[in-house]
């Protein structure tokens, strides 16, 4: 018998593949527990362009009750009711991630933020409950960029070209929001 190096691509197996085939030497999930839960739902799945560029930008949010005067809104409409939100000048629009308790699995999304660090859903039931990931975005970034796509509300857009999405975010870093 040789001794024969096998390949094992470990980013596509879920944890429990994961456990199975390693047990308790994970060399990955002592770093993994130190992250995010939306960054490990990331990480864990995969990533897409617009995934690696939410992590690379991004920030975590910690979910909030919405506050007076932020009423509940359509279901699967989060970006085109948080850009309605921000336009009325009443948050900053944030595009990202968000994982819900029972999702199990991070979905591109969109909410607002009034400090930068508490997310405010006008989408989502439970957002104290959910974890979310996203880069915050200045109005006027959000208008330009509202404009270039032809009033598409996806800013990180899936389609576009990797040149794109970097031109965007360094569009956001250059125009940061402020934040109240």
């Amino acid at each position: 018998m040789t001794d024969e190096s096998i390949e094992i691509d470990l980013t596509n197996m879920s944890p429990d593949q994961r456990a199975r085939l390693l047990g308790p030497d994970d060399p990955i999930e002592p770093y993994l527990a130190h992250l995010h839960p939306v960054e490990r739902s990331l990480i864990w799945d995969g990533t897409t362009k617009v995934e690696q560029a939410v992590l690379k930008y991004g920030r975590p949010f910690t979910g909030i009750e919405r506050p007076k005067g932020y009423r509940q809104r359509a279901m699967k409409k989060c970006f085109t009711n948080s850009a309605d939100v921000a336009d009325g000048e009443r948050g900053v629009y944030v595009e990202g991630f968000a994982l819900t308790p029972i999702a199990g699995k991070a979905v591109h999304h969109g909410w607002v933020t009034l400090d930068g660090v508490h997310a405010i859903d006008v989408t989502f039931k439970d957002a104290p409950k959910c974890w979310f990931f996203g880069i915050p975005f200045s109005e006027e970034v959000v208008g330009r960029w509202v404009t270039r796509w032809a009033g598409y509300l996806h800013l990180i857009d899936p389609y576009a070209s990797d040149e794109e999405i970097e031109e965007l975010l360094q569009d956001a870093l250059s125009n940061p929001p402020i934040f109240s």
